[in-house]
């Protein structure tokens, strides 16, 4: 007995300490996680200063109209060729924002393949502030069409499904600023250049 006793106190304390390991590391990952979505937050931040022009990709659509009302203000008049930089400017942002929704949705299902309730919750939150305010944006919604801007086709078959599942398919709605609409003109076209573009 007095020889098991050591031994049975050994495995003991390994598994404590093996226990302490798994917790200490699914408490990093956690935070980990927490601090990458605020980080990609930061990101859309730094992308509305840097880039002001394009700030209206970064509204909700109930914000959208106004934004994008004051933009077409700010910017007029717009030459050919300041238009033109513009509409490549905003390609530019909107990828930026959908790569962050992507990047979310791979984070995402890693947490559900190792089983981590915890991280799905949490970025199942951040996931619907995409899918539930961001993305609805009219413009947004064009630029992902792939009758309007056509970026979904850089992404992924996941990152798509979820965006339909969620959004809808964008060849259904109705041409608009608002809610639950799809904006082909932005800020930086009028509505007779719009077919044109």
């Amino acid at each position: 007995m007095a020889t098991i006793l050591p031994s049975l106190l050994a495995v003991l304390i390994s598994a404590y300490a093996l226990y302490v390991s798994s917790t200490e590391a699914r408490k990093r990952r956690d935070e980990n996680t927490i601090s990458d979505s605020y980080d990609e937050f930061e990101q859309l931040c730094r992308l509305r200063m840097e880039h002001w022009s394009a700030t209206h990709l970064l509204e909700t659509a109930d914000n959208y109209a106004p934004v994008k009302q004051q933009l077409a203000i700010a910017l007029a008049p717009l030459s050919g060729a300041e238009q033109a930089r513009l509409l490549l400017l905003e390609r530019a942002v909107g990828i930026a924002i959908f790569d962050l929704f992507e990047e979310t949705c791979y984070q995402r299902n890693q947490a559900t393949n190792q089983r981590d309730r915890d991280r799905v919750e949490f970025l199942d939150t951040v996931l619907e502030y995409f899918t539930g305010r961001l993305l609805a944006n009219p413009r947004l919604r064009w630029l992902w069409s792939a009758d309007g801007g056509n970026m979904c086709a850089f992404f992924e078959p996941q990152t798509i499904a979820r965006y339909e599942a969620n959004l809808g398919a964008t060849g259904e709605l109705e041409v608009g600023d608002g809610v639950n609409q799809i904006d082909p003109a932005g800020p930086y076209l009028s509505a007779s250049e719009v077919g044109a573009s």
